[in-house]
């Protein structure tokens, strides 16, 4: 299908030409769908899909959606790569602080400043790993659920859950 920006010609000729061709790729669709699927779409509610699409609100709304994704899924990403930066940065400073209590330790100390500065590395990833963006999650987790609810395949596989 081509591009639907909508009709706005009051011209009840191109109105029908337009009805028709939406009603003929509505078809086409169809044909590709299960005969238990097919049975369900006659030709009356393909009619009136194909009149609901005729003035592109249907293909505005939809374009609105996937600006609105887009920005949020761009939002998440600055999120993250911020957090990864800061991960980065704790995880140089940790290893800059225990080169240089290893180097100032006495050799009687040794065992016990390796098993503390171990502490500290599990301490900084379970602090790490247990930080989260709960409302972008949640936000996230609803757009993938809407999308395999309207039935959208290719969103539904490219969630994390």
């Amino acid at each position: 299908m081509d591009v639907y920006p909508g009709v706005t010609d009051s011209d009840p000729t191109k109105l029908q030409e337009r009805h028709y061709y939406l009603l003929s790729e509505l078809q086409t669709l169809v044909k590709d769908l299960p005969s238990s699927f097919q049975q369900r779409l006659t030709y009356n509610t393909l009619s009136d899909l194909a009149l609901a699409l005729i003035d592109g609100t249907v293909y505005e709304i939809v374009q609105g959606l996937l600006d609105i994704q887009h920005l949020t899924e761009k939002n998440l990403y600055n999120q993250r790569l911020k957090l990864h930066c800061e991960h980065q940065a704790l995880k140089q400073d940790l290893v800059r602080k225990h080169k240089e209590a290893l180097q100032s330790c006495k050799s009687h100390n040794l065992a016990l400043l390796k098993s503390t500065q171990q502490t500290e590395v599990e301490a900084c990833r379970s602090k790490l790993c247990s930080r989260e963006f709960p409302a972008e999650t949640q936000s996230l987790r609803s757009t993938v659920e809407l999308f395999s609810q309207s039935g959208n395949r290719t969103t539904e596989t490219a969630s994390p859950w």
